[in-house]
């Protein structure tokens, strides 16, 4: 198996090197792959630009709440020093004391409005915080979902290119057999109805093809202009996953998952605000439970990508051992052994492989999004 899935690793790698180096000749392309989304994001999309404006802006108000304070404690000293340095011979030095004190007090009731809501709107911007992470994980997770259609959609049409040529092959044979005498014409017009079928399906997944671009295109904030090159390759993945230490990537999530975030928070809120021993420890009843449920959420997930990574790996087998049939049975064909019908029926199975690897391919990386996703904390 070790030799299968090493033998498997270079294959793809292969294609996946030939079809970059041919795409990353145009230089007006961008290399794209489920790692780099973030940053790409980031640097182009308007919704990013949104959640970034949104959270500065509450940072922001929070960073004038604080100058407002010390402004106030400013003018609150100034006032004590101006009542410290009045002169007490001076015939209006009670009237003077009077508004003096009249205007502490009221900086000093002023002053007490805006530290209680300093300390509330810390909470606030630590919530604004969160707000925007899952956000830009939520349109980053959107992104990559939709790159992936674009994958499996870019998949079917090469795979319904390859049955098209193949179809036009044997078009080509069943024509000379026609104008030969060796079969009839309504045998001739049957195979070339099934060779128009499958060109009209080959038009019609180009066309799912290119709306799977445009859309993941204007999702990344990328230019329509802009040439995608594809960078990944799943052997890349499957070697992450054979690697994973799921223990250390749990403990990593507890650390990242927002969820526990916002509970902690609400933990500080109430300690902050001398709330009841009943309210806390209710408080502390519902994280314990968050994070008891994110365990055997993550759990789960990790044994379905195992469960994904192990199908893959018996279709590739499966698909690797129904290319050598197929090769043997044409072999077979040329040297009279076999019938067309008999190589026809190689073909169909070996197209029926290639679409349950497809399928299993597009599973594991959902799988795998879904998991580096829970890992991250979202």
């Amino acid at each position: 198996m070790k030799k299968l899935m090493a033998i498997f690793f270079a294959f793809i790698l292969v294609l996946g090197n030939i079809s970059n180096v041919q795409a990353a000749s145009d230089i007006n392309s961008i290399e794209i792959s489920l790692d780099n989304i973030r940053d790409i994001m980031i640097e182009n999309s308007l919704d990013m630009q949104t959640y970034s404006n949104n959270l500065e802006k509450t940072i922001e108000e929070y960073d004038d709440l604080k100058d407002e304070i010390d402004d106030k404690d400013y003018d609150i000293s100034k006032i004590n020093e101006d009542i410290k340095n009045l002169d007490t011979t001076d015939p209006d030095y009670t009237d003077s004391k009077e508004s003096l004190n009249t205007q502490l007090k009221t900086l000093n009731s002023e002053l007490s409005t805006l530290k209680n809501k300093r300390d509330s709107m810390k909470y606030t911007v630590k919530s604004a915080r969160i707000q925007y992470d899952q956000n830009v994980e939520n349109a980053i997770y959107s992104a990559q979902q939709q790159y992936l259609a674009y994958l499996t959609a870019k998949s079917n049409r090469e795979l319904s290119e390859s049955k098209v040529t193949s179809k036009e092959k044997e078009l080509n044979t069943y024509k000379i057999k026609y104008n030969s005498g060796f079969i009839s014409k309504n045998e001739y017009d049957s195979y070339v109805r099934d060779n128009t079928d499958f060109t009209n399906e080959l038009d019609s997944l180009k066309n799912t093809e290119n709306i799977a671009l445009i859309n993941l295109k204007n999702t990344l904030g990328i230019d329509s202009s802009i040439n995608i090159v594809v960078k990944d390759n799943i052997s890349t993945y499957l070697d992450k996953v054979s690697k994973i230490d799921v223990e250390e990537d749990l403990n990593e999530m507890l650390d990242n998952s927002l969820d526990i975030k916002l509970k902690d928070i609400n933990i500080d809120s109430l300690e902050d605000s001398d709330s009841s021993d009943y309210d806390l420890d209710n408080a502390e009843i519902s994280l314990d439970q968050v994070k008891a449920k994110a365990k055997i959420n993550f759990n789960q997930q990790y044994n379905t990508l195992i469960a994904s990574y192990n199908s893959i790996k018996s279709s590739y087998g499966k698909l690797q051992s129904t290319e050598k049939n197929t090769n043997f049975m044409e072999t077979k064909y040329s040297k009279g052994f076999v019938s067309m019908k008999e190589v026809n029926d190689a073909k169909i199975t070996l197209n029926e492989e290639r679409s349950k690897f497809q399928k299993d391919q597009d599973q594991f990386y959902l799988d795998y999004l879904h998991y580096i996703q829970m890992k991250e904390g979202y």
